[in-house]
């Protein structure tokens, strides 16, 4: 799966993965960034030997909602605005990530359809947007 493209690159990095954040900052000094474990920033990260540790990078792995709450206060402005989310169902608007729900139907029939694609957009229908033929995946 898709796990082993993180663990090719990550070869020779020290990573820490299932890590929870609370909050993030960049410092200033060096451009590093330390990572806490609660929102009061009382309770950081640490390497192995228990000391404290910044980083050079940090890859979030979450929703856009979370992601943009840890950026907020970490005074990295153009990466925070990136980040703005909404939950709707309407275009959001100007440069704004917009969540939405997405429901899947798959079923199965007795023979094939014999359809001309793989998978196709849907024009002109307000609750369907995409279908696609699972099997020719295969």
């Amino acid at each position: 799966g898709m796990g082993g493209l993180t663990q090719h690159l990550a070869k020779g990095v020290r990573t820490m993965t299932d890590t929870w954040v609370a909050k993030v900052e960049r410092r200033d000094t060096d451009g590093k960034w330390r990572l806490y474990r609660d929102n009061g920033r009382r309770n950081p990260l640490s390497s192995c030997d228990g000391g404290m540790e910044d980083f050079d990078h940090v890859v979030v792995a979450h929703n856009g909602k979370c992601a943009e709450r840890l950026m907020r206060d970490a005074e990295v402005d153009k990466i925070h605005r990136m980040l703005r989310t909404k939950f709707a169902c309407t275009a959001p608007p100007g440069a704004m990530m917009q969540l939405s729900s997405m429901w899947v139907l798959i079923f199965v029939v007795q023979e094939p359809l014999q359809v001309p694609f793989e998978g196709a957009f849907v024009k002109g229908e307000e609750d369907l947007c995409w279908v696609a033929d699972n099997t020719a995946k295969l």
